[in-house]
């Protein structure tokens, strides 16, 4: 084998080995990205609560270190999996400020601008499920639902409010 041919075989090989490897990998942590910056949430009762959300991305994990009413209050870390056409999946934990255990991983679905974080198990009493809807209006608003079921099919909305990025 000659040397030209040798080096055309190993540049094929690389273009296929990232071919395959991009083909492999699960959903980008760009739509993630929304979140970074200063959020102000209003729920029913007309309370409003200043959230300062400052994520990074890595190679292969997002994270977002929140600030509530000025208090930090933790890292939410984000981890792109593959999921469904059409969505995009995503495993996801938090770690408190304070130092309590962390929370079990999670799930976050995207489907377009309706993204979904759910549990597939009960809460430590073993007696509901959670999750939390956010249906986003374009790149500054949210509305958001916080949900429980007993049975994981049946959903009754606990809160409900909107998010507006003030920047």
């Amino acid at each position: 084998m000659t040397r030209q041919t040798s080096a055309s075989l190993t540049a094929a090989l690389i273009g296929l080995w990232a071919t395959a490897a991009a083909a492999a990998q699960p959903a980008s942590v760009e739509p993630l990205m929304r979140y970074n910056g200063d959020w102000a949430a209003t729920v029913g009762d007309g309370k409003i609560t200043d959230i300062d959300n400052r994520c990074t991305q890595d190679r292969a994990f997002i994270t977002c270190e929140q600030v509530i009413d000025g208090k930090p209050t933790g890292l939410l870390v984000f981890l792109p999996v593959a999921g469904p056409a059409g969505t995009r999946e995503y495993l996801t934990t938090s770690l408190s400020a304070d130092g309590s255990p962390t929370h079990p991983w999670s799930h976050l679905t995207i489907a377009g601008e309706h993204w979904v974080f759910h549990s597939d198990k009960p809460d430590a009493d073993g007696k509901n499920y959670s999750r939390v809807i956010n249906d986003f209006s374009g790149p500054t608003r949210i509305h958001y639902e916080i949900q429980s079921s007993e049975d994981g099919r049946t959903w009754a909305t606990q809160r409900a409010g909107d998010e507006r990025k003030i920047r």
